[in-house]
């Protein structure tokens, strides 16, 4: 049966590059789902798309006369999850990096490689994206918020990576060990580079 359709497949080669091009489809789909939308981007879409309609901002967000949403307990105790999540985070972050490195996952080279662009090459590019928008949206960026807005930027940039990037290696299976060596490298080295950036 198989070598018939083969067969069939070569008397038509249009129906092979179709069959060629719709396996591209779902691999690159596939692809796009498992590596660019992660869970926290497809949290973070659909948390958008619920406050930006109308029917259901009007029953999580705000009724439409100002007063309390008909979900509104619902979203309060999402809220109350999504609380828990930093120090849940921050304890999963302190026992990956209590087991100290392990240089057999990712060596050394690597994870001062990835240390120097984290803490050296980031502030420099936050510093450029800083003085960029501060010169084109000066005028537009309302007085008191100017200095916070740069400071965030700052500290995003020059800080080590979040504890979240560690999540997503674990939810991902991706090499979890790996990436607590590089991120305990970064916070070793961050007392002695923060300072300088």
């Amino acid at each position: 049966e198989r070598s018939a359709h083969l067969r069939a497949d070569t008397r038509r080669p249009w129906r092979a590059r179709y069959v060629c091009s719709k396996h591209k489809v779902r691999a690159t789909t596939a692809f796009f789902l498992d590596k660019v939308l992660v869970p926290p981007v497809r949290a973070t879409l659909l948390g958008l798309a619920l406050g930006l309609l109308p029917l259901t901002h009007y029953l999580l967000v705000q009724g439409p006369s100002g007063e309390e949403p008909a979900l509104g307990w619902l979203v309060k105790g999402i809220s109350k999850l999504g609380d828990a999540a930093v120090p849940t985070n921050l304890i999963t972050l302190g026992a990956a990096l209590a087991k100290g490195p392990d240089f057999d996952a990712v060596s050394l080279g690597s994870c001062l490689t990835i240390a120097f662009a984290k803490l050296v090459v980031m502030p420099l590019v936050a510093l450029g994206v800083a003085t960029v928008y501060s010169l084109a949206f000066h005028d537009e960026i309302p007085h008191p918020f100017e200095e916070p807005l740069l400071l965030t930027i700052f500290v995003v940039a020059a800080t080590p990576t979040a504890n979240n990037v560690l999540i997503m290696c674990t939810i991902n299976g991706q090499n979890r060990t790996a990436m607590s060596t590089a991120i305990f490298v970064q916070y070793l080295l961050s007392p002695v580079i923060l300072p300088l950036t």
